[in-house]
């Protein structure tokens, strides 16, 4: 299903667009395993202009893989459709979900969708959920993508899994997200000034954040450290962060508890 080519930067050939539930554009052709996810779902018109002053990003991590004790089963899926009609934000990110996930959550939230996979360790193919699907993150946006950015970063610490960034650049920012690793601090910091540099590289002057689980705590694990000095960081008060261009004020941030995971819905508020 090729109905739009995109511009896109250091793409997997796994790496999926869609909007509202539909496929958007396939840059690349996917592994018999890994085919292009589509849905029935009329396309989300863009509304940047209908969002008033302040423009909320929700992040989420689902811990749906399922190899982690927070495991639900799949119900944070769920959880995460309930979140984003109650917080009605503007960009939405994913860690820790399934390769059909985002999908069904742009469909029920009319969102367009990137998700970005993990690749296994010894490079040869991709970490696997439970339910045997392709485990990532997702970048989510109301406007449709001008073009993507996908890197698997350098510094790794896990044997299972390598830690990527994943960027959505639409027509008023480029939006970001990671999951870093959980295996060592000093590596998930590197990670941190590693993807703060791949994502402005590719944002170039356009504004740009990235937010997401870094598993750095943000009162003792030196996370400012990877904070670039014309940025500034809000969190959840634990491993969740916001990472901001300062072009794009923070007005105000929160977390909340959310169902059927381990981690805090966590949100800012940006300005225009």
């Amino acid at each position: 299903m090729k109905p739009t080519t995109l511009a896109v930067a250091a793409i997997s050939p796994l790496l999926v667009l869609g909007t509202a539930g539909m496929a958007e554009a396939s840059p690349s052709t996917p592994a018999k395993s890994a085919a292009p996810i589509a849905s029935p779902a009329p396309a989300a018109k863009d509304d940047a202009t209908t969002l008033g002053a302040d423009r909320r990003v929700l992040q989420m991590n689902l811990c749906n893989g399922g190899g982690a004790g927070c495991y639900s089963g799949g119900l944070a899926v769920n959880s995460a459709i309930a979140q984003i009609k109650k917080r009605k934000p503007w960009v939405v990110t994913l860690n820790e979900v399934c390769r059909n996930d985002p999908a069904r959550i742009a469909k029920a939230t009319k969102f367009r969708y990137s998700f970005f996979p993990t690749q296994r360790e010894n490079k040869k193919g991709y970490v696997r959920c439970k339910n045997k699907q392709v485990f990532g993150n997702a970048v989510l946006t109301k406007e449709s993508a001008k073009r993507l950015f996908y890197r698997v970063l350098t510094a790794q610490s896990s044997k299972g899994e390598r830690r990527t960034i994943g960027c959505r650049h639409t027509a008023s920012m480029v939006a970001c997200t990671t999951h870093l690793t959980n295996k060592s601090k000093k590596t998930a910091l590197r990670q941190c000034k590693e993807a703060m540099r791949r994502g402005r590289d590719f944002a170039g002057s356009h504004k740009m954040f990235l937010i997401g689980d870094l598993n750095l705590r943000y009162n003792k694990d030196k996370v400012q450290q990877c904070v670039p000095s014309a940025f500034v960081r809000k969190s959840d008060n634990d491993v969740q962060h916001a990472i901001v261009y300062k072009g794009l004020p923070i007005k105000g941030h929160n977390h909340a508890h959310m169902p059927y995971t381990d981690h805090d819905a966590f949100w800012v508020d940006l300005g225009t």
